[in-house]
């Protein structure tokens, strides 16, 4: 089962189904604030074993005792192996925000909703008593409407409700012809009414009392009736923002001892955090122990460039850093020899599997070998169209490792949710760094925007000219074009690399014994500011595969570490 594929080619209905068992769910206190992973993680595990039962052959279910997918939660450990469980609580972490955002949403409008058909059947049950001879006094009302001794709705609504009935009531009264009544809407059920399908932008008091002008009557003034629909409208889902207030912190906020000093003799009561580590980490003495990657020959990387409306698909070979690059948008016409302007007119580019797959074909169609693809979260590298597409012509893919980007530790729940993973620039620093060569190239012959001939002159002088690492392994200087076509020469740099990773690994100070404490580098997140850079928390090691050490903290969180961005 490859979990992965599974989750990121369906996250918008595993999102649809965490919202649609909350809705069934009878308790809902367990899944509000920031206590609802597990009914997630739970969620998404029983949407994947009803994908596995429905995908099951009639003829499998026939012959096999298999699992009642009613009960499904008897099965997990039977189905879920450890790796399983860790791509799970990944694409949670990955769409947490949106999950939760959604959740609590959903909650809040269904107890609107609710509370608005209870507010409907208190006015339907008082309004039965309009044709009682004697008026129902407010007490009479409240033990009427009361459950368990205590009001369904609030005792502004309630008080509202009453005197539209006492109204209601001395009208009927005061008829000389009594005619049967028929309910209409107040304005306070027209406004409910409109605030619940209008809460997109907050109205002020000018269109409030354009849209309100036909409403009906009422003995409240427009200023009254206003401040009403403010505060109806910033009781509806999304047009909030809710925080829980903090007990006061008891201790000084800096680290400098000279400050703690000078503040403790003013505030003798203030404590002073002692921190397990610094925020100190040796990044750069530890470059040292950075391995440097290659793979099996016929290996690529790929990932989209993007030069304003067009978008290209860059692949680089792992051992030979010969590059290919293709445009994705569909040239609609080709250059007119007889126009002096030279124009070219492009689609739009749209992200499709199609697109991607075409552009790809192109490439393999040309005469370039693939066997090996590596790339990252794109979703249309990770179709199900486009894996067909690989196992049809024997392309063993793989994506890239992930790790988080700016961690925080447990005191600031919302930049934890906000946290996000990249791919592991040790998997994708090759595609990565010859983007941004291409583009400073382009600067550096004073061109704007890369068209598809710029770029195929780009390409072609970077696959001639000599290339820095291939000629520190090759003992001479060589070009990924000269590397492209000699397989020896490629078997030799590779071996050079190898040997260089292995002095690497053998050198004092890279191996971590299993179960020793270490330090993480924060990664930096560009679009969040990190507080430190060590990843806050207590790690671990528990393993060392591929190049990379598996870390754990104290919450059973499992990372995949390269060795020079752990401290001891």
């Amino acid at each position: 089962m490859n979990t992965s594929n599974l989750l990121y080619n369906n996250t918008d209905k595993i999102i649809n189904a965490i919202i649609n068992e909350q809705r069934y769910k009878d308790d809902i206190a367990d899944i509000e604030g920031n206590n609802d992973f597990i009914f997630i993680y739970n969620t998404v595990r029983k949407w994947i074993c009803r994908e596995i039962h429905d995908a099951l052959t009639e003829d499998f279910h026939y012959k096999h005792d298999t699992w009642d997918y009613r009960n499904i939660t008897y099965y997990y450990d039977k189905i879920f192996t450890e790796n399983d469980n860790i791509q799970i609580r990944n694409f949670i972490s990955i769409n947490y925000k949106e999950i939760h955002e959604k959740l609590l949403d959903s909650i809040a409008y269904q107890r609107h909703k609710n509370y608005m058909n209870t507010y409907q059947k208190c006015k339907n049950r008082l309004f039965e008593k309009l044709n009682n001879k004697q008026k129902y006094t407010i007490s009479q009302a409240r033990s009427l409407l009361s459950e368990n001794n205590k009001l369904p709705i609030t005792e502004d609504d309630f008080r509202r409700l009453y005197d539209i009935f006492v109204e209601e009531w001395n009208k009927r009264q005061e008829s000389e012809t009594p005619q049967r009544h028929i309910l209409r809407d107040t304005f306070t059920d027209k406004l409910n009414d409109f605030v619940v399908f209008n809460h997109e932008r907050l109205l002020n008091k000018d269109e409030f009392a354009r849209v309100s002008q036909n409403w009906g009557q009422t003995s409240l003034s427009l200023d009254e009736w206003y401040d009403r629909y403010v505060n109806k409208f910033y009781y509806q889902p999304t047009t909030h923002t809710t925080y829980t207030i903090p007990e006061e912190q008891n201790y000084i906020g800096f680290k400098s001892e000279n400050k703690i000093r000078a503040l403790q003799r003013i505030f003798p009561g203030k404590k002073v955090n002692i921190y397990e580590h610094t925020s100190y980490f040796p990044l750069k003495s530890n470059k040292k122990y950075q391995l440097h990657k290659v793979s099996s020959r016929y290996s690529y990387i790929i990932d989209l460039m993007f030069v304003d409306k067009l978008c290209y698909l860059v692949m680089i070979n792992v051992n030979t850093r010969y590059l290919y690059v293709e445009l994705v948008n569909q040239i609609l016409f080709d250059n007119d020899s007889e126009n002096s302007e030279k124009r070219q007119r492009f689609a739009k580019y749209e992200k499709s599997a199609d697109n991607y797959l075409k552009t790809l074909d192109k490439i393999i169609k040309s005469g370039v070998i693939i066997k090996h693809l590596t790339f990252d979260g794109e979703g249309s590298f990770n179709s199900r169209k486009a894996q067909n597409y690989y196992n049809s012509h024997g392309i063993h893919w793989r994506t890239a490792p992930r790790m988080k980007m700016g961690n925080y530790p447990d005191f600031m729940k919302r930049e934890q949710k906000q946290t996000k993973t990249d791919p592991m620039h040790s998997s994708l620093g090759l595609i990565d760094r010859v983007i941004r060569t291409l583009r400073d190239m382009a600067y550096n012959m004073r061109v704007g925007i890369i068209t598809p001939s710029i770029m195929n002159e780009l390409v072609r002088q970077y696959n001639n000219a000599p290339h820095k690492t291939l000629s520190k392994y090759a003992g001479k200087s060589v070009s990924p074009k000269m590397v492209q076509e000699d397989k020896e020469l490629e078997s030799y740099i590779v071996m050079n690399i190898c040997k260089e990773n292995y002095n690497i690994m053998m050198s004092d100070g890279f191996y971590l014994n299993k179960g020793m404490s270490v330090k993480l580098y924060n990664e930096k997140d560009g679009m969040m500011k990190r507080r430190t850079n060590v990843q806050p928390g207590k790690y671990k090691v528990i393993g060392f595969a591929n190049g990379l050490y598996r870390v754990v903290d104290e919450k059973n969180n499992i990372q995949s570490i390269p060795r020079f961005k752990l401290a001891a």
